[in-house]
């Protein structure tokens, strides 16, 4: 793995960030992790993360998680969803009505679904399987990833890819780089100034 100083980090991640659009005030950032990319506002953080899990922070606090499966099937997202939340006691509703419309619009051509979760704090998401390539995505934003009128959330649905090979699979903490063809990410850490990714397979 290679090392990268703190400087090295700011500097990649300010390279890579878009400017703000008009009426905007802040500029996003490229973040891919283990194939799924988005693009979000440059103060999201990856503050967790697991093989299949990516949990983001703002200095406001959670804005984001996202959990996603690979050749999911023919699974329906609502059913995941439920699945997903029953054995953390959390009233969970499901169906269009759950987010704002232009949520879901802005997930052309998958099978999504909204859900709303009760609890502190409350949240709210999409879950979206894509037909092509089977992954199912279920991205959870909490108040203070939404933006005004859930605008900045439904930048980032509409950002979402997870079959795009022409771009890093893994673009974090100043991090760009792809999986060893043919390999998988097996395990992972960030101790302090380095990145360790393990993968697995046949490379």
């Amino acid at each position: 793995p290679h090392p990268l100083t703190r400087s090295e980090i700011r500097s990649d991640a300010a390279s890579q960030a878009q400017a703000p659009a008009p009426g905007d005030v802040m500029a996003r950032a490229p973040l891919a992790w283990n194939g799924l990319r988005l693009r979000v506002p440059v103060d999201w953080a990856p503050a967790r993360l697991g093989r299949d899990y990516l949990g983001l922070e703002s200095p406001d606090g959670p804005v984001m998680e996202v959990r996603f499966s690979r050749s999911a099937g023919n699974v329906a997202p609502d059913e995941v969803v439920r699945r997903m939340h029953k054995k953390s006691g959390l009233e969970v509703r499901t169906g269009p009505s759950s987010v704002p419309a232009d949520w879901l619009s802005a997930l052309p051509g998958r099978d999504n679904t909204g859900f709303d979760c009760g609890g502190a704090p409350i949240s709210r998401g999409v879950a979206s399987l894509c037909r092509e390539c089977g992954t199912l995505a279920v991205i959870r934003f909490f108040p203070a990833g939404e933006g005004q009128g859930g605008a900045v959330a439904r930048e980032v649905l509409a950002s979402l890819r997870d079959h795009d090979r022409t771009q890093a699979a893994f673009e974090l903490y100043g991090l760009r780089l792809d999986a060893p063809e043919g390999m998988t990410l097996a395990r992972f850490s960030f101790p302090p100034g380095r990145f360790d990714l393990d993968f697995t397979g046949y490379g």
